[in-house]
């Protein structure tokens, strides 16, 4: 349990999780343009945009690497970039860091929340500023 009570709000939540994406983001397009060189080297050159950024693979990479980061930071350091620009850190109930599969949980419960939206608008209005995920991992978020 959180001893001093200074659970993370939405906003602190939300900027984090902006920060996060956008980085994964641009790793992800970095990563589709590294690959388009490399393609062009072995097949003697770009034969046309649609080969230098394939948008298919970028949108099947930057979810997986979303999902990898984000288990990543929560098992091993019980942040990610953008919650650490925050101050913000993912706790389990006895207030370490979330196992790995505490973590892998907490990723999958990201899916419940997003239908509609409502897990992660639920944050604003629980009174531990939970999100459906963070119920589903029996985790919280909250100010290091």
């Amino acid at each position: 349990m959180n001893p001093d009570g200074r659970y993370a709000g939405v906003v602190s939540r939300a900027a984090a999780f902006v920060i996060d994406a956008v980085l994964i983001v641009l790793v992800g397009l970095g990563i589709a343009a590294c690959a388009a060189v490399i393609h062009a080297v072995f097949s003697g050159g770009f034969t046309g945009t649609a080969n230098f950024l394939r948008p298919a693979a970028v949108l099947a990479v930057v979810p997986l690497l979303f999902g990898l980061y984000c288990v990543a930071g929560w098992a091993l350091a019980g942040r990610t970039l953008g919650k650490a620009l925050f101050g913000l850190r993912v706790i389990d109930r006895r207030g370490g860091h979330p196992s790995l599969g505490r973590s892998i949980l907490r990723l999958l419960g990201y899916l419940v929340s997003a239908i509609f939206w409502l897990g992660f608008a639920w944050i604003a209005v629980d009174r531990r500023h939970e999100g459906f995920h963070d119920k589903i991992a029996r985790t919280r978020v909250i100010y290091d």
